[in-house]
Order: C-alpha cells, then sequence, then structure tokens
C-alpha cells in the first residue's frame, strides 16, 4: 500500500507551512518531497519548514525524504547544492530513507547523508576553499571561533546523534555550553554575517550584549530540555541550532511582507524603527529544537506527563514556563532564563512568535513592553491576533522566531 505523499514545493510562509502542517497532522504522510530550490518567503518561513521536518521526521520513524539531486555536475540541482539549503541539510538527517526523484529504483540515503560532511566542515572551518579545507579542525580552539553565512544566511546546528554535533559555536571541546560572554562574540558574528548583504552592518555595542544573552538563554535551554523526553531518555535523531538573516526593506517591500504575513503588519509599520535613511532594518533570529515542547516538559517536572490538555491550559502551562523563578529543573537558578529573555526582547524592542505543541502565539514588544509582574495574557494568538487562543497542528519542540530592529552604525 502506498502511503501518501506531503508535497512542499511552492512558497513558503509561516501560514503556508501551517497549512502543511493541518495535512500532515490528518494523514499518514509517511513519504516528503523537497524541491531543489525552496522558495521561503520573508520572516519565518524557512523556520518553520524546520520545525515541519522535524515534526515529519519524529512521527514517522519509516519516513521517506523524496527529492531530485545530481543529474549531472554542472547542474544547480546538484547534490552539494541541494545540502547548502538548511531545511535540506535538516531533512536529510530526520528522514529514515531517500530516494532521489530522477533515479526511484535506488536508495541514496547514504549517499545524500555522505554529502552533508562539506556541511559540518563549513560549520566547523567556517570556510569553503579547497586551500584552506587543509587546515586543521578548529576543535580546541577556546575562543572566538568563525561563523560561516552563505549569503545573508547563518546556519548553525547541533545534531546530538552525530559524532560532529557539538559544534563549536556553542561548545567547548569538553561538551559543555560556551559562556555567556562567548555569546556575545557569536551574536557580534551573527548579525554581522546576516546583514552582511545590506551594505555596512548596522549592528552597534547597544545591540551586541542584549543579544548575545538572548542567544545564550534559548541555546541553553535546549541544551537543558530539548535533547530527552519526559523520562530523560536520549531523543534520536536530534537536532537543535539556530538560523539568522538580514533584512533592509523599502515601503514597498514592508507591504509586500505584510500581505504574506498580516500579523506582522502593525509592528513593521512603526515609524520608531526606521533608521536615518528610512528604510526599516531588521535581524530575522530563530532558534529551535525537536524536544517534546514546553507544556510537555513542564508537566513531566509535574509528574503528569500523560494528562491530556486544552488549548486554553496548554496556553496557560507554556505562560509558566516565562514566568520568573518558574523552572522545570531542580535547580531553582536555571529557572530565570525564559523570562529574562522578555527582558531582552522589551530592551531591543523585538517582535516574537513561539510555536511549541499546539499553540502558536505572538508577542509585539514595540507595543507592548513587558512588565515584571503584569498580568495575563502574556502573548497573543497567531491566526486570531488576539487573546482568544486557537489550535494550531500539532508540532514538535520548539521554536523562537523573532525580529530585532538595526539601528544604523
Amino acid at each position: 500500500m502506498t502511503t501518501r505523499m506531503l508535497d512542499l514545493n511552492g512558497p513558503q510562509t509561516i501560514d503556508d507551512v501551517g497549512h502543511s502542517l493541518e495535512r500532515l497532522e490528518r494523514e499518514d504522510c509517511q513519504r516528503l518531497h523537497l524541491p531543489n530550490r525552496p522558495s521561503l518567503w520573508a520572516f519565518g518561513g524557512e523556520a518553520a519548514m524546520i520545525q515541519l521536518l522535524i515534526t515529519w521526521g519524529r512521527r514517522h520513524p519509516n519516513s521517506i525524504l523524496i527529492s531530485k539531486f545530481q543529474p549531472d555536475n554542472s547542474s544547480e540541482h546538484n547534490l552539494g547544492g541541494w545540502m547548502q539549503w538548511p531545511s535540506n541539510f535538516l531533512a536529510s538527517w530526520m528522514a529514515s530513507e531517500i530516494v532521489d526523484i530522477g533515479r526511484p529504483e535506488r536508495n541514496s540515503t547514504l549517499e545524500v547523508k555522505a554529502a552533508s560532511k562539506q556541511v559540518f566542515e563549513f560549520l566547523w572551518k567556517g570556510h569553503q576553499s579547497n586551500r584552506e579545507r587543509a587546515q586543521p579542525s578548529l576543535w580546541g580552539v577556546e575562543y572566538n571561533p568563525p561563523v560561516p553565512a552563505i549569503g545573508s544566511r547563518v546556519f548553525l546546528v547541533a545534531l546530538d546523534h552525530h559524532p560532529l554535533g557539538y559544534i563549536p559555536q556553542f561548545y567547548y571541546p569538553d561538551g559543555e555550553l560556551r559562556s555567556r560572554e562567548e555569546f556575545l562574540s557569536l551574536a557580534h558574528q551573527v548579525a554581522e554575517k546576516a546583514s552582511s548583504n545590506s551594505g555596512r552592518s548596522p549592528f552597534t555595542d547597544d545591540l551586541r550584549r542584549p543579544l548575545g544573552a538572548l542567544i545564550h538563554e534559548l541555546v541553553k535551554n535546549t541544551h537543558e530540555w530539548a535533547r530527552t523526553d519526559q523520562d530523560e531518555v536520549p531523543l534520536l535523531p536530534s537536532a537543535r541550532g539556530l538560523l539568522a538573516r538580514g533584512y533592509t526593506w523599502t515601503d514597498a517591500d514592508l507591504e509586500k511582507v505584510t500581505t504574506r504575513t498580516p500579523t506582522l503588519a502593525s509592528y513593521l509599520h512603526d515609524h520608531q524603527n526606521r533608521g536615518k535613511t528610512g528604510r526599516a532594518r531588521y535581524l530575522e533570529l530563530s532558534v529551535f529544537d525537536s524536544g517534546i515542547g514546553l507544556a510537555k516538559r513542564w508537566q513531566a517536572s509535574q509528574g503528569k506527563s500523560h494528562e491530556a490538555l486544552s488549548i486554553e491550559n496548554e496556553f496557560r502551562t507554556c505562560v509558566q514556563c516565562f514566568k520568573r523563578w518558574s523552572t522545570s529543573s531542580s535547580y531553582a537558578h536555571k529557572g530565570i532564563g525564559l523570562y529574562e529573555v522578555l527582558q531582552v526582547l522589551t530592551e531591543t524592542r523585538a517582535f516574537l512568535r513561539v510555536r511549541t505543541g499546539n499553540l502558536s502565539v505572538y508577542r509585539d514588544f514595540s507595543a507592548r513592553p513587558y512588565r515584571d509582574g503584569e498580568s495575563e495574557p502574556l502573548f497573543l494568538d497567531w491566526s486570531s491576533r488576539s487573546e482568544q487562543i486557537t489550535r494550531h497542528a500539532s508540532v514538535e519542540g520548539v521554536l523562537f522566531t523573532l525580529l530585532l530592529p538595526l539601528r544604523d552604525a
């Protein structure tokens, strides 16, 4: 019996991915077809696609990935070029089997996964030239490992089930997470490289420290809570990472963005976020993981792992994760993490979307700065754009996607 196939061709906004997730939830889409060159629109589409692929791979142990890889060495569809797309790379490691649509009789799994070696080299060494590839690995370099970028995109990923999974941008050689001070350097490199296609980087020192704190807290959260299930059993496969890119938008660009993503309209039309040129410049940053999600982790800490939650209770449970000193850890000091994220987002006038479980919620921290001890709701619903929380198709893990306005240097 042939299983259904989920075809992800075409443009992918957050809402487009949402529709695909609804189909994935309704149907047994064991097979998934990825395009050679994804069309991923501004703000959140690519990160949402990554979460969809994580969800698909987690729920289908016999998942089959279908794409077109290398009809000839000069083609834009060659395997090396295909693997450079973050969504394609993640899909190859979430899939159980990989098939080339041009050679369906042949199992391409080992061939495709072997091609990911160049991506790991890029993550570890930060370069692509043949001359530089002969240089030794940066593993063991204690400070400032380089941040690789392709164009205006920065992609860093830790695959816990891979020997090279603990990438040096996040970890020391002994597997310990790097300190917050070193994440300040990481934040600076991420912002500069992600905004490089917009001319001179508008990243300024007043953003460096809060951005470093933000990335450190979110990555630390994935390290502490997203590698195991409710019973502390390691999750395999396990993917955690960061995706960033910069934008410089004219008024015409902003109209296109808000047409495709109407939830952003009021935030993007706030002229306080404009630079001296009148253009809007932003850094988009996503941190994702393939763990059990905010609500399930909180339930596990309370001994209620198998209780079903209404959408209202799931929302209230997730809000608890952000409250000061709330924690699912036995160490009280760890609970400050997500609360501090709210403080940093207020300081930077950011926009945040959180996707976990059946929730898709957001907050405009420019219009609604966070105040300590404020009453709920902490977030608004993505679809209703109000306090009315609606149920979305369920996802695995947690995805934080945000926009930060970049000031003129």
